[in-house]
């Protein structure tokens, strides 16, 4: 092991429990403003919420919350990459 190695290699663990801790956590939140949104704006039934919030810790609207936004991050990444494209392309084709 080189000097630094193990310090670095901690702290990339420490950050990568962080990171997942704290977007569970937002997750979480996010899930329960969605199912309060559902029931007091949209009047979903009671049945329906029952899946979204079975309750006993379980919530199934935070991982949908979280399936969404990396949908989301995915496609915007793919549409910043086609800019990107674009830009280079107009700047090289004149050369």
């Amino acid at each position: 092991l080189a000097l630094g190695e193990l310090p670095a290699f901690v702290t990339a663990g420490m950050l990568t429990l962080e990171f997942l801790l704290s977007g569970s956590a937002v997750a979480r939140s996010w899930g329960d403003k969605v199912v309060e949104w559902l029931r007091v704006e949209l009047n979903v039934s009671e049945r329906a919420l029952r899946l979204l919030e079975p309750g006993y810790g379980i919530n199934p609207a935070a991982c949908l919350v979280s399936i969404a936004t990396t949908v989301l991050v995915l496609a915007g990444v793919k549409e910043s990459k086609l800019v990107t494209d674009v830009f280079t392309w107009l700047k090289v084709f004149p050369v």
